[in-house]
């Protein structure tokens, strides 16, 4: 995917991920068309639309970050006031927005898991309440066999993306001590950002934190924004099953 920056006395491209499958508003819109339906509604209430709202969430994060790069990238070069750049690497300090919205992105995945297992107890869980967090429902909730290999990348997904937002909430932010970002140029113009995350949350330490995979906030937001989507569209197919 191509965003395009302008102003009065430049303009160029910038790339970022395309491998995001349907375009997230659209589906979004069709998710909502699902939570909406009257059947849905009149069985599941609050719980459908605290769903959808909150998938809403993420996909307003992820669209935020999508177009803080190339404002990151736009703000850097009226800064310098660079036309060309020799070199096709660059360090950029201290853009610290990026990593804002990389922050409220994986707390939103977090929450659409957490907001699902609401509706995932009331249609496969017991009498007793729901477990206190997502893991818990689904290892205890009584899914049919045809659901059951899915739960796997389910969890996955959800300890992934919690294992960022646990770190961030009690131990160490991201882009509060010395950020950086790693710009590459294309024909001698800004062409793409790397804006890094770390590869072990779990180490909750900026001392112990790692960077060996080069993990980019906006291209990892995006597999979770669209792993979100294959959930709840997988969630909505399990209701949708057992209201039949």
């Amino acid at each position: 995917m191509l965003l395009g920056i302008e102003n009065q006395e430049y303009t160029h491209t910038f790339l970022v991920p395309s491998n995001a499958g349907l375009v997230f508003e659209m589906a979004l819109q069709q998710l909502q068309t699902r939570f909406l339906s009257s059947a849905l509604l009149s069985q599941y209430g609050r719980l459908g639309l605290n769903q959808w709202y909150i998938t809403g969430a993420v996909v307003y994060h992820c669209r935020q970050l999508v177009e803080l790069y190339p404002r990151t990238i736009a703000h850097s070069f009226e800064s310098t006031g660079a036309r060309q750049i020799d070199s096709d690497r660059i360090v950029l300090s201290n853009q610290i927005e990026p990593y804002f919205e990389f922050e409220a992105l994986v707390t939103a995945v977090v929450r659409v898991f957490e907001t699902a297992r609401y509706l995932v107890w009331r249609v496969y869980g017991t009498k007793s309440g729901p477990p206190r967090n997502f893991q818990g429902v689904i290892e205890q909730a009584q899914f049919p066999g045809e659901i059951a290999n899915k739960k796997k990348e389910w969890v996955n997904t959800y300890m992934e993306a919690k294992g960022y937002r646990d770190c961030i909430q009690h131990n160490a932010h991201f882009g509060a001590r010395l950020p950086f970002s790693i710009a590459e140029t294309v024909s001698g113009e800004y062409g793409s950002l790397l804006v890094q995350i770390p590869d072990n949350p779990e180490a909750k330490s900026y001392d112990r934190f790692t960077y060996e995979k080069k993990l980019d906030a906006l291209d990892y937001g995006w597999t979770l924004t669209s792993r979100v989507f294959r959930f709840t569209d997988e969630l909505l197919s399990c209701v949708e099953m057992r209201r039949e």
